[in-house]
C-alpha cells in the first residue's frame, strides 16, 4: 500500500482537502486575496472567506460521512485558473512525498 492510500485509509479524504484549503490559500495571498473570515464548526461546515478590493471568495468544507467530503468555492472572479494551479501544486507535493529516497 502507498504512503497516500494509508493516509487515506487512516483518515478519510478531510486531510488530503485541508491539504488543497492550505495550497488554495497560499495561492490566493499571492494574488493579494486576505482571509478575513474562518469559522471551523465540529458538527458541520468549516467556511472560509478571502477577500480583495471588492473581490470576495467564499471556500466552505463539508464532511460527508466517514469516507465522503467536498469543498464548495464560490467567486465573484474567475476562479479555474487559480483552482487548476492549487490542484497542480497539491499533485506535485503528493509526487514529492511518494517519490522513493535514492
Amino acid at each position: 500500500m502507498v504512503k497516500d492510500e494509508f493516509i487515506y485509509q487512516k483518515e478519510g479524504p478531510e486531510p488530503i482537502l485541508r491539504a488543497f484549503l492550505h495550497v488554495l490559500e497560499g495561492i490566493l495571498a499571492k494574488k493579494g486575496f486576505q482571509k478575513t473570515f474562518e469559522r471551523l464548526d465540529p458538527e458541520g461546515s468549516d467556511s472560509y472567506v478571502f477577500e480583495k478590493n471588492n473581490n470576495m471568495v467564499s471556500v466552505t468544507l463539508n464532511q460527508r460521512g466517514p469516507e465522503t467530503a467536498e469543498i464548495t468555492i464560490a467567486s465573484g472572479v474567475p476562479m479555474t485558473e487559480t483552482i487548476t494551479e492549487a490542484v497542480d501544486a497539491l499533485i506535485e507535493g503528493i509526487r514529492i512525498i511518494l517519490k522513493p529516497a535514492v
